[in-house]
Formats: structure tokens, C-alpha cells, sequence
């Protein structure tokens, strides 16, 4: 699974998407275009509770997430959940 935001330095950004018009290519999505200027491209893993929301459902279960963060701060002092975000959960 993907996620985004794809994150780029709005230099580069600009440039590849000024590139990309002037030759006529539509890319995939912007790190593709930053890939085919000759850019490397890293993957950071991300959490499955980073959604997009889209949706009233999308909403209702963000702020489920949000409830269950807000409880095991408070149940943990922080100390469990700062774990579980640094490894991404």
C-alpha cells in the first residue's frame, strides 16, 4: 500500500513538473516525476492509521483513532504510545 503525501522540496517539484510539460509526459504522480529526472526516490514506511479522509466513514474512523490515542496517553502517560509510533503502528 501506498500513502501519501509524497513529500519534495518545491524546487525540485517545480522543475520536474516544468520538464515533464514541456515534453509532453504525464506521470504517474510526482515522485515519478522526480524518478524520471534522475532523482532517487525513498520509501518510508507509515502507519495503516495514516488515512485519507474522504468520507463521513473515513471521518468516524479517524476520530476512533483519535479517541484510542487520547485514551492510551492517558492510561500510559505517553510512554506505550510514543513507542508504538515510532515503529509505525
Amino acid at each position: 500500500m501506498a500513502q501519501t503525501p509524497q513529500g519534495f522540496r518545491y524546487e525540485l517539484l517545480k522543475g520536474v513538473f516544468d520538464d515533464a510539460a514541456q515534453d509532453g509526459f504525464i506521470g504517474t504522480d510526482e515522485a515519478s516525476l522526480v524518478e524520471r529526472a534522475g532523482h532517487e526516490v525513498a520509501v518510508v514506511m507509515g502507519s495503516p492509521r495514516n488515512i485519507k479522509i474522504t468520507t463521513p466513514a473515513d471521518m468516524e474512523l479517524a476520530e476512533f483513532y483519535v479517541q484510542q490515542f487520547q485514551r492510551e496517553e492517558f492510561h500510559h502517560g505517553g510512554t506505550e504510545t510514543r513507542r508504538k509510533t515510532e515503529r509505525g503502528l
